[in-house]
């Protein structure tokens, strides 16, 4: 709280003291004509503090009146802690990967809140001393979104928290012209994208778009006719060579008895 004091009477210049039952005050006027008031930090609400000042001139004259005094109540707003009202954020669905815009509402009578500390949901944290900041989530997936406020030493939960939950997914969110997604398709390059309009999902992430590996076996093939004159020909020789053999059978008796007839 800002105090200026004024004096009348006596050699000037003029110069102030000042006293208050509790706080502080501060001046840096070269006369301590002009001060900053400060409550204590136990002060709660209904408390009152007096605060006064004493004028002096050049030969040293004092003189303290009521006019020159200051009562300062504190209200109970002032003495509450900050409160988080909402945690928005735009737009809370569509298809990953997605940039999200978060804001932050709170209640803080007494300018206590220092920093904002936010928890995305996804193992990403952010501190910041504003109620405002982007994030972008990689992949789809339902996230709780949340935001504590900092007004001591450490941040607080209860009334100084608030949450937001987004949720990702094919076929999740607005088009161009704000309908919303129904299903998703393949496209001829085989991503899979979310459309408007009614209809039955074909996928849920680009991998479903690929087309299937198929291993086809080729078909036997048939033996040519080269392949039936060569088995006809070996078949053939087989013969020969077993009827040569029979026929050595028969002749070598006869060649035996010619062979004697000579050696006699």
């Amino acid at each position: 709280m800002g105090l200026t004091a004024s004096g009348t009477g006596g050699t000037e210049p003029r110069t102030f003291t000042w006293t208050a039952t509790g706080g502080t005050v501060t001046s840096s006027h070269d006369r301590k004509k002009v001060v900053t008031w400060k409550a204590p930090a136990s002060a709660k609400g209904g408390d009152s503090y007096t605060i006064t000042a004493t004028v002096h001139d050049a030969d040293n004259q004092t003189a303290t009146s009521n006019t020159c005094k200051a009562t300062a109540t504190i209200s109970e707003e002032l003495t509450q802690d900050p409160r988080c009202l909402a945690l928005t954020a735009e737009p809370t669905s569509g298809q990953a990967p997605v940039t999200v815009s978060f804001s932050v509402s709170a209640s803080d009578p007494s300018s206590r809140i220092v920093a904002y500390k936010y928890t995305f949901g996804d193992g990403n944290t952010e501190e910041k001393a504003t109620a405002a900041t982007t994030h972008t989530y990689a992949t789809n997936g339902t996230y709780t979104a949340k935001v504590n406020l900092r007004f001591n030493s450490s941040y607080t939960a209860d009334l100084a928290e608030c949450t937001k939950t987004l949720t990702f997914s094919p076929g999740g969110g607005e088009d161009e012209d704000g309908q919303e997604y129904s299903h998703t398709v393949c496209t001829s390059d085989n991503r899979c994208v979310s459309v408007s309009g009614a209809g039955t999902s074909e996928c849920e992430v680009d991998a479903d778009c690929s087309a299937p590996t198929t291993t086809t076996t080729p078909p036997p093939v048939p033996e040519t006719g080269a392949g039936r004159s060569s088995l006809l020909l070996f078949l053939s020789s087989l013969g020969v060579a077993i009827l040569g053999l029979v026929g050595l059978k028969k002749i070598d008796p006869l060649f035996k008895k010619f062979e004697k007839r000579l050696t006699e």
